[in-house]
């Protein structure tokens, strides 16, 4: 067998790490992190970050709140920021690296493609592409007014969009047709409203674009328990689902949910917060497509993990063969910590291979971990650091740079001889290889399982839309990982 030579420029540096992983890379801004403040003429803007995605460049799209003001006069605005590789504002970007929008508080930034991005607020919607150009023909001038304080957005395979938020006190769901009229079909008249002892964090969709939510359920406000709710499409409960569409978690109290997704075996990871023998850490659940507990993980489908006092967790990350990756808040540091799949630990990672690392802890100060992003072999992490002003409290949007495994990348060993093109790719991807028993699986960016095939050379994507994926392939007890681009 014999090495091949494909994509050199792609995955010159995914052949290993020099650095421990979860260490903090010292050349990166000030000592491994960077902080940002704006100043608008003569008035400091505090920043703080909300979410943020990774573009093909390396380079970082990211929203948030800007606040402004000393005393009793203070206001606020949206920013749209785009940052370097660096951490340094990318002044390509409305020459200043960033825009302002008053009155608006920027909250999630989803993703459609590489050129096209939605934004919610407290008050609407608004599509853009990466220059931050607001695309006019989409609700009014650009903005679809919302009737709830709008906090997290999904768009299914028929380009409708569910819009997740709060109203006169109550968690409600809504479903909008692609032109941004309300879907009578779905709820009542578009929206569905939850119990109210049914507080949601999160959401995502399946195959068949039905919604499932993640949080607490209220009802006993002293042991409050993490629940997974699944609605069918005409917005009513999927009975099918856990206990008449609803999943709660018994084994901690007072636990609940922060975030969800799609594992690479189509199974729900559910990634949250509990207390457990007196202790507050933090939680994961495995579900299969039924809501049932998945008890090759963990042994009982669910864990416990005591990492600190607060250990609220903000991203999940699979890797596209065994593991993934938690990060969150946990007692004002960031925090990041790896497992197999079958959720023990990976001991290899981290400080004093705990399988976790913290950033440094900051006293008299109130961190919030907003977003993660992910490069081949280190990841850029984003908080929100209290400091004083005016006697005000500001926030500095802070980028923290640390070392990980090369999570899209392969081992230097020898390997069965095969090699993948174009890249970029259009319409096909080819595959040439000397064995003709093999198998072939596409994930996303995010590590989601799209398609497999097998022994196929010749494989069809024209369905898929503009980004980046990875491929691998499995032959004769080996398998060789791919970073595709498409066109």
């Amino acid at each position: 067998m014999k090495h091949y030579l494909l994509l050199a420029s792609l995955f010159c540096i995914l052949f290993g790490y020099a650095q421990q992983p979860g260490t903090i890379d010292t050349a990166f801004g000030a000592n491994g992190k960077v902080e940002h403040t704006v100043t608008v003429g003569t008035t400091l803007f505090g920043i703080s970050l909300s979410d943020m995605y990774k573009l093909p460049s390396g380079k970082i799209l990211a929203v948030g709140v800007a606040t402004s003001g000393c005393s009793s006069q203070s206001s606020y605005s949206g920013i749209l920021a785009r940052f370097n590789t660096d951490g340094s504002f990318d002044t390509t970007f409305n020459t200043v690296g960033y825009t302002l929008t008053p009155g608006r508080n920027f909250r999630d930034l989803h993703w459609v493609d590489d050129n096209t991005f939605y934004i919610t607020s407290l008050s609407d919607i608004r599509r853009i592409d990466a220059n931050g150009t607001v695309d006019t023909t989409f609700g009014t001038n650009g903005e679809l007014d919302m009737s709830v304080s709008s906090s997290k957005l999904q768009i299914d395979s028929n380009g409708n969009f569910y819009v997740l938020g709060n109203a006169s006190s109550s968690r409600k769901l809504q479903k909008y047709l692609p032109s941004g009229t309300l879907d009578m079909a779905f709820g009542t008249n578009g929206v569905v409203t939850f119990d109210s002892a049914f507080s949601f964090q999160d959401f995502t969709l399946d195959t068949n674009n039905q919604p499932i939510l993640v949080g607490r359920d209220y009802a006993n406000i002293n042991s409050y328990k993490l629940i997974a709710v699944k609605l069918m499409p005409n917005g009513t409960y999927d009975t099918t689902f856990a206990d008449n569409g609803i999943f709660r978690l018994q084994a901690y109290v007072r636990s609940r949910a922060y975030k969800v997704a799609w594992d690479t075996n189509n199974n729900l990871l559910i990634a949250g917060s509990g207390n457990y023998g007196g202790y507050l850490g933090l939680v994961l659940a495995k579900l299969d497509a039924t809501g049932a507990l998945d008890t090759s993980f963990s042994t009982d489908g669910y864990l416990h993990q005591r990492i600190s006092s607060d250990s609220n967790p903000s991203h999940i990350q699979f890797l596209p063969d065994n593991g993934f990756y938690i990060s969150g808040t946990g007692f004002n540091r960031l925090y990041m910590i790896k497992y197999f799949n079958d959720g023990s630990l990976d001991l290899n990672f981290g400080t004093d291979n705990t399988g976790y690392f913290f950033t440094e802890h900051i006293p008299n100060t109130t961190l919030y971990s907003r977003a993660t992003a992910y490069y081949d072999d280190y990841v850029l992490m984003v908080n929100a650091e209290s400091f004083a002003h005016c006697a005000q409290t500001k926030y500095k949007a802070t980028f923290y740079k640390y070392f990980i495994e090369a999570t899209l990348g392969v081992d230097d060993t020898e390997q069965f001889s095969v090699s993948v093109g174009p890249n970029p790719f259009k319409d096909t991807i080819n595959i040439a290889s000397k064995v003709t028993d093999f198998e072939v699986v596409l994930y996303d960016v995010f590590g989601k399982q799209i398609a497999t095939f097998q022994n196929e050379t010749q494989l069809d994507t024209s369905s898929l839309t503009s980004g980046l994926y990875l491929l691998t392939i499995t032959a004769e007890g080996e398998k060789e990982t791919f970073k595709l681009v498409k066109q």
